[in-house]
């Protein structure tokens, strides 16, 4: 295998290489450089260029292996908005030459939102392979191998076989989330780091566990998940141990855990009027260790429960970990959210859903953001097992679109909020489906005929310079050919949109009508 190997440069704004002195750029142009060689040293051409995490392309290199890549403002405020979600301020590109098997990607880079970043050679090798197997909990079958699950690495996917085994070559070095999924069990993700020089061989075996019904959550540090029981105030804790362990505490009140022994202790707490109270803190009682421990939580709603190791001598007992379960009254591991059937990526803004509806529940609620189930006057929908949705239009271009679903019981009590998601790839990822040819020229104006390969899913365009503002710009019905009158005989840049039948628009594709050309 292939070691991937990468030098960089970084130049920040301002600090332009030579061959970029000519450009010309606004305050608010945020462009990357760069050029691509392959483990024999010569260009990589045509090699497909992502954001880190990103299903979608947003450049190709050339013949010469030498890419830029010039942000949009749309791509600059969703990589922004990422970003501030993770809490980073860099993030990097991936580079993927399928018919050659290579892939490579860059140091970090610090989005700034504006300037020219050069970046040196980079160097694409093989990729590395991953394989692993999905198992699930069934409560009458115990562990169980998964078969179609859905397995996703960054952009890389693939489905699990019939004994649940998964394989992904091609995979670039760096940290990616690693996401699971199949239906009727909690979409899992987890970190995985491919940069250190043991990855081949630490997750040669990697099993991912699948919890039933959405109400476990898996404890990467603590190596345990949780398991529905039939009784809905009742989880099952399955835990895994090293051999030293003997014994295990758990409790609700980490307080319990922090004191040692047959221990007690007296706390001053303020009750529910603000006032001091005492109370009794009793250490929690050491039990024999089991693969599977039954506790009884106190009330419904989020919980977290805590526990601790022991050995033969309880008086070496292990950090405390802890775990989170929403413990509702209508038998979660019944509630499902599916679409597509599971798929991961569809073609069009209208998907079809299935649920899994609780035994208790008697009305629903759909919506595609946390906000659309806050407040008390909510309207809810007959339940429905399946049924056709159309995302909102709000969204714009291809990307990950989430749908949420809430139910209530007969007595008003709403249960948590259920979601799926999946990838919408609703028009091209980049301009190459457009080209131009002038038609006719004067001495001061010209007429040019921009031409499309009519994306699939196109039933309006709008197409605009930088004269108009694009929101002004009509909307026409979708066509092949759209005749462009020029006013003066100067390189200009041209966007173009698009917008299905359901009124989701595409990104804004630009494209620059050369000066010589039109000379």
């Amino acid at each position: 295998m292939w070691k991937l190997i990468v030098a960089v440069a970084l130049l920040g704004a301002g600090c332009l290489p030579s061959a970029k002195e000519s450009l010309t750029s606004s305050s608010s142009e945020f462009a990357l450089v760069g050029s691509l060689v392959g483990p024999d040293g010569l260009p990589v051409p045509n090699t497909n260029i992502y954001v880190e995490n990103q299903p979608s392309t947003i450049g190709k290199s050339d013949l010469n292996g030498r890419f830029e890549i010039s942000f949009s403002d749309e791509q600059k405020r969703r990589l922004e908005s990422v970003l501030n979600s993770q809490g980073r301020s860099s993030f990097r590109l991936f580079f993927i030459h399928e018919t050659q098997n290579l892939v490579g990607s860059s140091p970090e880079v610090p989005f700034t939102g504006s300037g020219y970043y050069q970046l040196a050679k980079l160097s694409l090798d093989e990729g590395l392979e991953l394989e692993g197997q999905v198992s699930g909990v069934d409560r009458n079958r115990g562990l169980i191998k998964i078969p179609e699950a859905n397995v996703r690495l960054g952009r890389w996917q693939a489905k699990t076989d019939s004994n649940g085994a998964f394989k992904l070559s091609g995979i670039p070095k760096g940290e990616l989330a690693l996401e699971v999924f199949a239906p009727g069990y909690q979409r899992q993700t987890q970190s995985v780091l491919t940069n250190n020089d043991d990855f081949q061989s630490s997750l040669k075996q990697l099993t991912l566990f699948l919890e039933p019904g959405s109400t476990g959550v898996l404890v990467e540090d603590a190596d345990a998940f949780a398991l529905a029981g039939d009784d809905p105030l009742k989880r099952w804790l399955s835990v895994r141990y090293t051999s030293d362990v003997q014994f295990i505490r758990v409790s609700e009140d980490i307080r319990e855990l922090e004191l040692t022994g047959e221990s007690n202790a007296i706390i001053i707490d303020q009750d529910e009027t603000g006032n001091d109270d005492a109370i009794l803190v009793e250490a929690a009682a050491w039990l024999p260790i089991a693969p599977r421990l039954s506790y009884q939580f106190d009330g419904v709603g989020s919980k977290t429960l805590y526990y601790q190791f022991g050995d033969a001598s309880q008086e070496n007992p292990s950090e405390i970990f802890q775990v989170t379960i929403d413990v509702d009254l209508f038998g979660a591991a019944q509630a499902s959210i599916t679409i597509n059937e599971g798929e991961l990526t569809t073609t069009s803004s209208s998907v079809s859903i299935q649920l899994g509806i609780p035994e208790s529940a008697v009305s629903m609620r759909l919506g595609e953001t946390r906000e659309d189930f806050e407040g008390e006057d909510l309207v809810y929908s007959d339940l429905a097992t399946n049924f056709t949705y159309q995302f909102s239009s709000d969204m714009k271009g291809n990307g990950e679109r989430t749908l949420m679903v809430q139910f209530v019981d007969q007595n008003g009590n709403r249960s948590r909020i259920y979601q799926a998601s999946i990838e919408l790839i609703l028009f091209p990822e980049d301009n190459s489906f457009i080209d131009y040819q002038v038609q006719s020229q004067d001495l001061a104006s010209a007429t040019v005929e921009i031409q499309f390969i009519l994306p699939p899913n196109a039933a309006e365009y709008r197409l605009y310079d930088i004269a108009l503002n694009g929101e002004d710009a009509a909307w026409l019905p979708a066509a092949r050919t759209h005749l462009y009158e020029m006013d003066s005989l100067v390189a200009r840049y041209v966007y173009i949109q698009f917008r299905d039948n359901n009124q989701v628009e595409s990104d804004i594709y630009q494209i620059l009508i050369e000066a010589d050309e039109i000379n």
